[in-house]
Formats: structure tokens, sequence, C-alpha cells
């Protein structure tokens, strides 16, 4: 029994630590793309499905959906910035976006609900911290817009709140087949 905490323990904060931004990208100005959040999410989402390491398909849906959240929030009074600022046609930046921003979630809810893979609050918590860490190690505050482009930053905390902690129960009521439920927590 206690060898099963214990398991479940490292797993969970294993999934988190995965999430989290080596300190090493804040001091190199070289690596400013690398400094994004989604880039580590994307990173380690990959990570996982080559690997398949145990417990992390949690913690990075709720991190992804979080950054879904708030990269849709943020996108909606700097679209053109962001645009501007990735150096693409727009059809392609739109293409690029739904690929590291929306599949993340669809390929990690799905395989939630694949594996009835139930997941708890804790870790939309703990995938919140982990995000809020990631904007004190690379921005030195809550505003990313030196990392990204300027946006309005408490509407885009405020989504990436809900998104962290509004996933465990978009994913519990997906995989109960609960669709009313599910839809409304989106």
């Amino acid at each position: 029994m206690a060898e099963e905490v214990a398991a479940r323990g490292a797993a969970l904060h294993g999934g988190l630590l995965a999430s989290l931004p080596h300190p090493a990208a804040r001091v190199s100005h070289s690596t400013k793309r690398l400094k994004a959040y989604t880039m580590w999410n994307i990173t380690a989402c990959l990570y996982f499905f080559a690997r398949r390491p145990r417990g992390w398909s949690k913690n990075l849906f709720c991190n992804s959906v979080g950054i879904f959240a708030s990269y849709r929030t943020a996108s909606a009074d700097a679209h053109r910035d962001f645009v501007r600022r990735a150096g693409y046609p727009e059809p392609v930046y739109v293409l690029g976006d739904a690929v590291v921003h929306f599949l993340p979630c669809v390929f990690l809810g799905a395989h939630l609900v694949r594996h009835r893979a139930f997941v708890r609050p804790q870790h939309g918590a703990l995938s919140l911290l982990g995000q809020l860490f990631f904007a004190y190690s690379q921005a030195g505050k809550l505003d990313c817009g030196d990392i990204y482009v300027p946006h309005d930053v408490t509407y885009a905390w405020a989504a990436a709140a809900l998104g962290q902690l509004l996933a465990p129960a978009l994913a519990n009521n997906l995989i109960r087949r609960n669709w009313g439920r599910a839809a409304a927590v989106c």
C-alpha cells in the first residue's frame, strides 16, 4: 500500500516537474521562443507520447487546457501582434496555433478517456502552480508580455486558472460520457 502511494506521488510530481521550464532559458536571450510556456508543454507532451511515463497525462491535460484557454484569451486582443511575432502568413499561423495549443488537449483528453483515467482537482491546482512558477521564473512577474506580446494579463490569467481548475471536471465528464456536463464545463 505504501509503495503504491509513493509511486502515485512520484508520478504526480514527475508530470508537474516535466511541465516546468529549465531556469537556464531565462538567462539566454537567443532562446526567446523556447521561453514560451507552450514549447515546454509540447516538449513534455511529446516525451509523454514517446515514453508513456506513468501519471503524466493528467497534469499535462490540465496544463494544456490552461494554456489553450489563456492563449485564446490573450489572442483576443493581440492576435495581429502574435501573428507578426511568429513571422508566418496568417493561415500558417492559425494552423500552427491549432497544432500547438489545441491538439495537445485533444490527444491527451482522448488518452484519458481511452484509459478511463479520472483526473483529480489537485492535478489542475498543481498545473496552475507550474504555470505561475513559469511566469515568475521567466518574466519575473505575472505579466508575460515581454515573452509573448503585450496583452490583457488579468483576463489571460483568469482563463488560465479556469482552464487548469476545470480541466479535471471536463475530463471526468468525458470519461463518464456525460456530454451535457462536459459541454457545460467548456
